[in-house]
């Protein structure tokens, strides 16, 4: 009987819901995997090619609750592998978080690999550089703004949780990752325009993200490291986002039309952590096409190149990367 007034939530379905994490096991072989990995296909295909054919793959929508990706560049490919001792599953792409689909389908595959709590767990996201990072810049996410709290996972317990700085260093060992950034997360699929930058800015934002921060705060949530990996595909011009000295705020511009220029008593803009500068990030090469558009971004190897140093510190050290808190 249901009390007059009362709302009810709504339950997910048998096939919905896999708490277990048992039908990876059905799908895969394997119960648990060392190490998740979800990016869309464009940033994977240097390392299908170096890795070969997987153990098994299947269609990730196959799965409680996935749905079928439908972003461009995401596909709906689940690949499990085995290398050196250590075992990955790979989502060839995910249910985005702006595609409008409920949060429990945006965080499906991350609750269902984190049952087997994988000793790691590597997101590729695309981000927007708030004018200092320039395009092909892969940058670890050291902190971030959750700012769609549509997107926020939900469950019946409070969570606390924090980036890992040990799996962070682990990939900016490698050379191929820049330096730590602060993310926004933007809800929907149009990006910020200038005035929103400058608040975005103010609050201490390096780059500005649409997705991966909802499966991010899932896994950690279950205690699983993760390193969020923003790539920089476009940037908004730091001409329009300096700061007047006269207000304070970035980008106003004179009458004129005109965007002032700073002079050297323009007090530099506080930012959560060490700026992201040019000089900081990593040397690129080989570009990669961004969804059949045209336009590339200098990718080449890097991501491949950070998950086998994160396979070699795992290897190293008994498959754990440390919390900040037992340091």
């Amino acid at each position: 009987m249901t009390t007059p007034g009362a709302t009810t939530l709504s339950t997910p379905s048998s096939w919905d819901d896999d708490p277990a994490g048992a039908s990876l096991l059905i799908a895969t072989g394997r119960a648990r995997h060392n190490m998740l990995v979800m990016s869309e296909h464009t940033f994977l295909i240097d390392l299908f090619e170096a890795w070969g054919t997987p153990e098994s793959s299947i269609r990730s929508s196959f799965l409680p609750g996935v749905s079928a990706p439908t972003a461009p560049g995401h596909c709906d490919q689940l690949r499990s592998y085995e290398r050196d001792g250590l075992t990955y599953l790979i989502a060839q792409g995910f249910t985005t978080a702006y595609e409008g689909k409920a949060v429990r389908r945006v965080n499906a595959i991350p609750r269902l690999a984190a049952a087997g709590q994988p000793d790691a767990a590597v997101i590729v996201v695309r981000a927007t550089s708030l004018g200092e990072a320039p395009i092909g810049s892969i940058l670890p996410v050291a902190d971030h703004l959750m700012l769609a709290p549509h997107m926020v996972p939900t469950d019946i317990n409070l969570h606390s949780v924090e980036w890992n700085k040990a799996i962070r260093r682990a990939a900016q060992h490698t050379h191929a990752a820049g330096p730590d950034v602060i993310a926004a997360l933007w809800a929907g699929a149009v990006k910020p325009g200038h005035a929103e930058s400058r608040v975005l800015i103010s609050m201490g934002a390096d780059i500005v993200i649409h997705d991966g921060l909802p499966q991010a705060l899932t896994l950690m949530s279950a205690g699983v490291p993760v390193l969020l990996l923003a790539v920089v595909d476009s940037v908004i011009p730091a001409q329009g986002l300096q700061l007047a000295e006269d207000t304070g705020v970035r980008g106003r511009d004179d009458e004129a039309g005109s965007v002032p220029t700073p002079s050297a008593s323009t007090p530099t803009p506080h930012r959560g952590g060490r700026r992201v500068r040019r000089a900081d990030v990593v040397g690129t090469g080989t570009s990669t096409p961004i969804n059949g558009s045209g336009l590339t971004i200098p990718v080449d190897h890097r991501v491949t190149t950070i998950l086998e140093g994160l396979s070699e510190f795992l290897l190293k050290n008994d498959s754990r990367f440390a919390s900040d808190r037992a340091r």
